[in-house]
């Protein structure tokens, strides 16, 4: 897939296009897995953490604004 900047993948999963919802996965589960690791040190709770929170992430980003 093609480099999208932030703004395009953010308007693809406004969207509900579920590649652009998965390029925002894969570009910041990294990150966010290591701070859900600083909270606990369970792969498996931090590996919740983040799903929830990305759960969250895609039902509220319509109201996101730069």
């Amino acid at each position: 897939m093609a480099n999208y900047t932030e703004k395009e993948i953010i308007q693809g999963c406004v969207r509900n296009e579920r590649s652009f919802q998965e390029l925002l996965y894969r570009r910041h589960f990294a990150t966010m897995m290591s701070v859900a690791m600083r909270y606990t040190k369970d792969r498996d709770i931090a590996m919740q953490i983040v799903n929830n929170g990305f759960l969250k992430v895609f039902k509220k980003i319509d109201s996101f604004s730069y």
